[in-house]
């Protein structure tokens, strides 16, 4: 059966987006960089349609900002912002834990144990980048537990925003690895705990802010955070 061609379109737009916004958040695109669409068509390789809604998706997310007539720049880094997301997060994420608890299934509980048992432990930086997408698939996994669309968007697009920070982590030498959150949340989740995973989850986040500001305090003698 052949291919509907409006669902190749979309198929296709979705991966862009994907692959940028993955190289925004990575820091293959540099915050603060110039970005062209002629740029990003033969980086890509495709056409300047999807290579438009996908900036166009990232626009909205405030991963990028739109210069007429110059192009787009990668959104840089700035104190009040992370600062702000934290603060999001702190209130977000421990309830969405909550919900997590009181709703989430085997099927999840089996997919959060797979991540974490697949997470590496060790501080080398070979270890680190993996240590950091299994990190933010725990963190969104836990948002899909709660059967909640909006949390599910919410978290996955403020983890992104702060994350940004944690690979430049990676540079400076901040190597940050604290599983055993992970491991507590899962007890929690297990036994129903919904007031234990919520603590649990407020104190991780805190953690990892204090984590994230020590790496802020650092970035401006490269010559980045604003």
């Amino acid at each position: 059966m052949l291919q509907n061609p409006l669902d190749v379109s979309v198929a296709l737009s979705e991966k862009v987006y994907q692959e940028i916004r993955k190289d925004v958040i990575t820091l293959q695109l540099e915050p603060g960089s110039m970005v062209r669409e002629s740029q990003l068509v033969d980086k890509y390789g495709v056409s300047k349609t999807p290579i438009r809604e996908a900036l166009n998706r990232l626009r909205q997310e405030k991963l990028i900002t739109s210069v007429p007539y110059r192009g787009y720049i990668v959104a840089p880094i700035e104190a009040r912002e992370v600062c702000d997301c934290f603060e999001l997060r702190e209130i977000v994420e421990p309830a969405a834990a909550g919900l997590a608890a009181e709703r989430i299934t085997p099927e999840h509980i089996a997919d959060l144990e797979r991540i974490s048992n697949e997470t590496p432990t060790a501080g080398t930086r070979e270890e680190y980048m993996p240590y950091l997408e299994n990190n933010r698939a725990f963190h969104v996994g836990v948002a899909r537990a709660t059967a909640n669309r909006e949390i599910l968007s919410v978290v996955s697009n403020i983890f992104d925003r702060t994350y940004r920070l944690l690979y430049l982590g990676v540079r400076s030498g901040h190597l940050y690895l604290r599983m055993q959150y992970h491991y507590d949340l899962l007890d929690a989740f297990k036994k129903r705990d919904a007031s234990g995973a919520q603590s649990i989850m407020r104190e991780h986040i805190r953690h990892s802010m204090t984590n994230v500001m020590e790496i802020a305090r650092d970035y401006p003698a490269a010559g980045g955070l604003k």
